[in-house]
């Protein structure tokens, strides 16, 4: 048909043509060739045949090779060119479509989950969706998100192995996983996975390439493979950009927002403050510093001199004639100007307050000053030594025997009058308990005593208070009054800490005609002391409390200081000044907790019990409820709960405190799980968590006070959750306990009074 066409058209032939050589195999043959006309007029054809196999390969190769580069450079101008980095991606997948001719594939990107097992992130997908929710995912556009974690797969193993798979036949190969329902059928699979160094980062998988898949198409494709590499590290680092972008546009607003209110609280604290800097010029001040020192705000507006500020004060006469009013180590300094200035002092105003000043330097030179009013520390730390000598006073004037005995160490403590009384000198004799009772009481009084004693350490009655007889050094018979009680026990209610007087009223009771009046004074007296002492504990009770109260105050005023001080002067201090100060904030709000949780504790032991029938459904309910929302994806289960005598209040921060630590204990699962119930056959309630869990060698620690099972850097907390729970649950009558082992959660069991 060619050889007819050249004749018929009177043209040169030049053509291909494949054919099949019994040796070579198939081969392209290049026909030139010409006709002419002989002497009898016959078409004569006359030419030359060529190989041409190897220069059409080429040829080829060299198309393949320029479509390549194309594609590089076009996903490369493609990836900087657009917001979408997936479009890059998806024109990078055309590409390794059109230069392999396979049927399609993905480009996907390697992550490390939790456990370190690899999975795929899909960067760009073939849209050959073989189900509804693939479908779905295509037509929203969020094949970025689709996410694959079979490893039992062909692209699986390549994932495990960091070795290229190349497969002709997934029917039949071992390390396929099969294909859902649905997918298009697979002929040949190439899986190529990318490293940088010696890490995979990303892959490429085809599938359904004509001819298969070899190791010469693995070579070839080396180009757009470092390629992908690069666009996926360039696609992190974008990501890395954009978050850090997101996240310094949060922090300024967040700054500017926290200014604001760091400026409404510098004005509103009950410290005065101010601060100098190196030159010695006054930049910052509140307005209780103004009141505190009694200043008009028209000195300080236009930053003075320190210095002409103490000489204001100095020639107003707020530190007294000569000085008086300043402690007697401050003068020199306040005469000379000394440096570095005092760290910390107390002195007294014009006006009667007392001043606690305290001085922190700046290491950029300065320094930054508070003022507090302690007029009413000093106040109260007078009465409380007022209140001491009148006890001694009373204790001189009715000279007492005090006996003490720690009933655990068997150790016995008396005074140097219960030993005068008895004739003994101080030292003379170390005395036992057990050779008191032997030796010293009379053998009639001891089954009196005994009854006395063993009345009160059962829980009858509030003391115990006996007269007998004691033996004198002498030899002599005395009368005696020994009055006691218990101020600790263990967890069964044994006594472990007995303290005591010893009265000498042989005179009362030799003298019969003034027994009933020196009986009667005496009561009155005993009352009067035991009153007083009483009146004593309590006002040493609540000092006590306020102390540690008011012990917040200066404790944000620190926290506030540092934060402060950070922000506004960050720039200039050195990293280890940062996180010294970062170290103050954080130290001082741990401190700010711990006196927070001893307060609740303090009040947990001394609040009132109202006993009432409680509902510990509603209550449950309403705890997880408040606390669900603080760890999303937890499973809190709530099982029926008889209801129970007690306080509501209380109880439900038992609940609360519980639940709270199962959660933070349980936080780091995949899938936090809580339950509260109650069992019958223990009759008991139970709250157990899928947590970390805890040794149950340490468990004699659990639910003391400070005491913390973990680390802090693993779970927050000061340890005294617990604390306060089995306080409330002791005062209701009950007990607590738990069963745990290491990473297997924990069950904690406590028991109510019920209904």
């Amino acid at each position: 048909m060619l050889i007819n066409r050249a004749e018929r058209e009177g043209t040169p032939l030049r053509t291909s043509l494949r054919v099949l050589l019994p040796r070579r195999g198939q081969r392209w043959i290049q026909v030139d060739a010409s006709a002419r006309v002989d002497g009898d007029g016959e078409m004569v054809w006359h030419g030359y045949l060529s190989d041409v196999t190897d220069s059409l390969k080429a040829s080829k190769a060299l198309e393949r090779q320029h479509r390549m580069l194309q594609a590089i450079q076009a996903s490369q101008a493609m990836f900087i060119g657009v917001d979408d980095k997936r479009k890059a991606f998806e024109g990078l997948l055309a590409s390794f479509l059109g230069v392999t001719d396979s049927a399609y594939g993905f480009v996907g990107e390697v992550l490390f989950d939790e456990q370190g097992q690899p999975f795929l992130r899909m960067q760009a997908l073939t849209n050959i969706a073989w189900s509804e929710e693939t479908r779905a995912m295509v037509a929203a556009g969020e094949v970025g998100g689709v996410e694959f974690h079979n490893l039992k797969t062909l692209f699986g193993h390549a994932l495990r192995t960091g070795e290229t798979v190349i497969s002709n036949n997934p029917r039949q190969d071992a390390r396929a996983g099969g294909l859902p329902p649905g997918h298009p059928a697979m002929e040949s699979f190439l899986a190529i996975p990318i490293d940088l160094n010696g890490r995979l980062v990303a892959m490429v998988g085809l599938a359904n390439r004509p001819d298969g898949f070899d190791s010469g198409v693995v070579e070839f494709l080396k180009p757009l493979l470092g390629t992908v590499r690069e666009l996926v590290m360039a696609s992190r680092e974008h990501a890395d950009r954009q978050r850090t972008r997101e996240q310094l546009q949060a922090t300024s607003a967040l700054l500017v927002k926290k200014s604001a209110a760091l400026q409404v609280t510098f004005d509103s604290i009950s410290q005065g403050l101010t601060m100098v800097d190196a030159e010695g010029r006054v930049r910052y001040y509140n307005q209780r510093m103004l009141e505190l020192l009694d200043l008009p705000e028209s000195l300080l507006r236009d930053e003075p001199l320190h210095a002409d500020l103490v000489k204001f004060q100095e020639a107003r006469g707020d530190f007294g004639q000569d000085l008086a009013l300043l402690p007697q180590g401050l003068v020199s300094y306040a005469r000379s100007g000394m440096w570095p200035p005092p760290e910390k002092y107390v002195r007294r105003t014009r006006a009667g307050r007392m001043l606690e000043v305290v001085t922190r330097l700046l290491p950029e030179g300065g320094f930054v000053r508070t003022y507090t009013d302690v007029t009413s520390y000093f106040e109260t730390q007078e009465e409380l030594r007022e209140e001491r000598q009148r006890l001694q006073w009373v204790l001189e004037a009715t000279r007492p025997g005090i006996w003490e005995i720690d009933l655990e160490k068997d150790i016995l403590i008396l005074n140097d009058r219960w030993l005068e009384m008895l004739g003994f000198a101080p030292g003379e004799r170390q005395l036992t308990a057990q050779e008191i009772q032997e030796h010293l009481i009379h053998p009639e009084d001891v089954p009196r005593l005994q009854a006395c004693r063993e009345a009160h350490f059962a829980g009858e009655t509030a003391y115990y208070e006996c007269d007998l007889r004691m033996r004198h050094k002498n030899g002599h018979w005395l009368w005696i009054n020994t009055h006691g009680r218990v101020h600790r026990r263990d967890e069964q209610g044994r006594p472990l800490y007995v303290s005591g007087t010893m009265l000498d009223i042989h005179d009362r009771v030799t003298a019969q005609e003034q027994v009933h009046l020196l009986n009667a004074d005496l009561e009155q007296r005993v009352a009067e002391r035991t009153a007083e002492l009483e009146r004593s504990m309590k006002d040493m009770e609540a000092i006590s409390y306020s102390i540690a109260h008011d012990l917040r105050a200066p404790l944000r005023s620190v926290n506030g200081f540092a934060a402060l001080i950070a922000e506004e002067e960050g720039s200039r201090l050195s990293p280890e000044a940062r996180r010294m100060f970062e170290r103050i904030a954080h130290s001082s709000r741990n401190m700010g907790q711990m006196i927070t949780d001893m307060l609740e504790l303090l009040r947990v032991v001394r609040v009132e019990l109202d006993a009432v029938p409680v509902d510990m459904n509603a209550l449950a309910h309403s705890v997880s409820e408040a606390l669900a929302p603080s760890v999303p994806g937890a499973l809190i289960g709530i099982k029926p709960l008889p209801q129970v005598m007690g306080d509501a209040t209380m109880l439900r921060q038992v609940i609360a405190n519980l639940m709270d630590n199962a959660l933070k204990y349980a936080r780091h699962r995949a899938q936090p799980e809580v339950v509260l119930g109650f069992d019958e056959r223990q009759r008991a309630f139970y709250m157990r968590d899928n947590g970390m869990g805890f040794d149950m060698t340490r468990a004699s620690k659990l639910f003391g006070l400070f005491q913390r099972m973990h680390a802090n850097s693993e779970v927050p907390g000061t340890g005294v959750g617990l604390a306060i729970v089995a306080r409330i649950i002791e005062r209701h009558g009950g007990r607590i306990w738990a069963e745990s082992s290491p990473d297997q959660g924990a069950t904690f069991w406590w028991t109510l009074p019920r209904t």
